[in-house]
């Protein structure tokens, strides 16, 4: 996706770019919004159909499957609120530090819940005698839970625990740092990318999961990183890389606390410009 027209100075508004990558993030409360109307039709319509008219062989499947939408809600909650969420830059030992999101443990709280609905529900089939519906619906959660959610639950909570995402401003360049993935996640992403102002370097599109980069003296290796984790709208994260390659004057605020207030105002810019593109397309 390097077209002719990456290499100017302004971000695009295409599909594949920063600000409708943004614009997507921007809507995931839309299925939070319907996982929980959905959660709440069935959980009450279960109660009514089984009040009224007793299906002993359904019931576990009435019980489940709302639980099972409810133990998926800590990941769809923290998707929907994510983009929304202003995370404060941080003046660290002459650097300015923001933290990325909490992605992973509402993966690791999601996949616990899961694998625990997986085992009590068939538990429960095994006491109210019927293991072979129990078995089933109880496949059907720990598959979900195995591919989606984690495949060794301890070892991935210690990532999520110990290990975030976090973008630091140096006057000499930026540095991001990502968490080794999960067990469920696909290895080979790079957990440490740096690069220097002076290269230029800024984002040309988003694909999937995959950040695109280009700049004038970046690594091949380097052009393509995860973007996940980051705490801030791909918008900022470009804004941030723009200012800094077209403004020297401004970088040794980045070794000050005055250089907390200078990556705000760019923030609150990039949100200023992702708010009033999401209206006038509304």
């Amino acid at each position: 996706m390097m077209t002719a027209d990456s290499t100017s100075n302004t971000p695009r508004e295409d599909q594949y770019s920063s600000l409708s990558a943004d614009q997507r993030a921007r809507r995931e409360w839309i299925w939070l919004a319907l996982a929980i109307s959905v959660n709440a039709i069935l959980g009450i319509g279960a109660y009514l159909v089984h009040f009224r008219y007793p299906l002993p062989r359904l019931e576990l499947l009435f019980a489940w499957y709302p639980l099972f939408l409810a133990a998926s809600l800590p990941q769809l909650a923290e998707a929907s609120v994510r983009p929304f969420i202003h995370r404060r830059p941080r003046y660290v030992k002459d650097s300015i530090v923001i933290k990325g999101n909490h992605e992973n443990i509402a993966r690791i709280i999601t996949g616990f819940a899961q694998w625990l609905l997986a085992a009590g529900t068939f538990i429960v089939g095994l006491i109210t005698g019927y293991p072979l519906h129990a078995a089933i619906c109880a496949f059907f959660v720990g598959l979900w839970a195995y591919v989606e959610g984690t495949h060794q639950p301890l070892a991935d909570l210690s990532i999520a625990l110990r290990d975030r995402q976090t973008i630091t401003l140096t006057p000499k360049g930026i540095y991001l740092h990502f968490p080794p993935p999960l067990s469920c996640d696909s290895p080979g992403w790079q957990t440490e990318v740096s690069f220097a102002w002076g290269d230029g370097v800024y984002i040309d599109c988003i694909i999937g999961s995959d950040l695109y980069l280009l700049g004038e003296k970046i690594a091949p290796d380097s052009s393509i990183i995860c973007s996940r984790h980051l705490g801030i709208p791909f918008t900022g994260l470009d804004a941030l890389m723009r200012h800094f390659n077209d403004h020297p004057e401004d970088r040794p605020l980045l070794a000050t606390p005055e250089g907390v207030d200078l990556v705000n105002d760019i923030l609150a810019e990039a949100r200023a410009a992702l708010t009033n593109s999401h209206r006038s397309r509304a």
